[in-house]
């Protein structure tokens, strides 16, 4: 708020789309964790009574994604307060998606409901939120779809593939070692992935000038270079 009051266009610029590439890269992460754990967790929740299919944890990821990037581009609408016509959009989403889940879920069960709300929240909130963020800061759309989420991309194309080994690799275990093992293996590289592809080096800078030494030293191994502040 401080900054549009300010007139810092550059500089909110700047600092939203490093939150965004944040906040998508942390979603990335939490959705590959989701699908590699929940399953698991279920069963050792239930004890074994309730078998939770696996497609159900990989829309409900791609769902997960979507509603951490609707909400920082509808966040934005309203912080800017260019309301317009985002006081119908939930509405219209809301009502079309009651509709077609209604008329789906007898056929398509539970995964048919999960991808209608996927559809329904891209092509109403999410849409009108990033329409909204280009045409305040004259980016093009692509720009902000491909180009602010790259680092996202290479979060999910990294720690995805160890995922997947790490699902080959303890399928045959008690349910709740596999649990704890894949959580604590996943939670470790995708807290690795994240700081090295999700921070932006305008925070990566704000980060080294604030963080103690010792954690520094940390963060100049997982970047990869040496921080701003000792060069």
């Amino acid at each position: 708020m401080e900054m549009i009051a300010r007139g810092e266009r550059e500089r909110l610029r700047n600092r939203f789309k490093a939150m965004v590439i944040l906040s998508a890269s942390l979603g990335g992460v939490a959705a590959v964790m989701f699908v590699l754990c929940n399953s698991v967790f279920v069963s050792v929740w239930t004890a074994g009574k309730i078998a939770w299919p696996a497609g159900y944890d990989l829309l409900l990821a791609v769902w997960m994604v979507i509603l951490v990037l609707q909400h920082c581009h509808c966040s934005f609408v309203i912080t800017t307060k260019r309301i317009g016509s985002m006081r119908y959009i939930y509405f219209i989403e809301g009502v079309v998606f009651t509709v077609i889940a209604f008329l789906i879920a007898r056929a398509g069960g539970l995964g048919a409901i999960i991808l209608t709300s996927i559809v329904c929240a891209t092509c109403f909130s999410f849409a009108y939120g990033l329409r909204h963020t280009a045409r305040y800061f004259s980016f093009t759309q692509r720009e902000v779809v491909v180009g602010w989420q790259l680092p996202m991309l290479k979060v999910l194309m990294t720690l995805g593939p160890l995922a997947l080994l790490l699902w080959l690799a303890c399928r045959a275990l008690p349910g709740p070692a596999r649990l704890a093992l894949e959580f604590v293996i996943a939670g470790v590289f995708g807290i690795f992935f994240f700081l090295r592809f999700g921070v932006s080096p305008d925070l990566r800078e704000e980060l080294v000038q604030r963080a103690p030494q010792r954690l520094t030293r940390i963060l100049d191994r997982i970047w990869g270079n040496r921080s701003p502040n000792r060069l």
